[in-house]
């Protein structure tokens, strides 16, 4: 799943500074920080900003999309922000560098003896 963001960003970076669409100092920065972004959910480093970085980035060209070409052709390109905003809240996984850095984190739910409600009811 990290892989595929990465390289959607990676891909819709390279077509957005291909199309030669705002080629000034902030259209530079928006394409390297796409880039970036990209490479970075490719291996997994700094994944819950990045991938902030590239549902911003979709939901950007889905409203550009929106604003040209009409809601059936936006939704292709804003269901890749949806996965990278998911990215986000689940984490990495475990073939990452953040895991390397950082380690695993899991959950532990404790046994816990059952309640007394429900010890009346048996």
């Amino acid at each position: 799943m990290r892989s595929m963001v990465g390289v959607w960003m990676i891909f819709q970076a390279a077509t957005y500074f291909g199309h030669g669409e705002e080629r000034d100092l902030l259209g530079y920065a928006a394409w390297a920080l796409a880039i970036t972004s990209g490479v970075l959910l490719l291996f997994g480093f700094l994944t819950p900003i990045t991938s902030i970085v590239a549902s911003a980035w979709s939901l950007k060209a889905a409203w550009l999309t929106l604003a040209t070409a009409g809601i059936y052709e936006a939704g292709p390109v804003f269901r890749p922000g949806v996965v990278a905003l998911a990215l986000g809240l689940l984490g990495p996984g475990a073939f990452s560098i953040d895991c390397r850095l950082f380690g695993r984190r899991q959950i532990i739910v404790p046994h816990s003896e059952p309640s007394s409600r429900h010890r009346d009811l048996n």
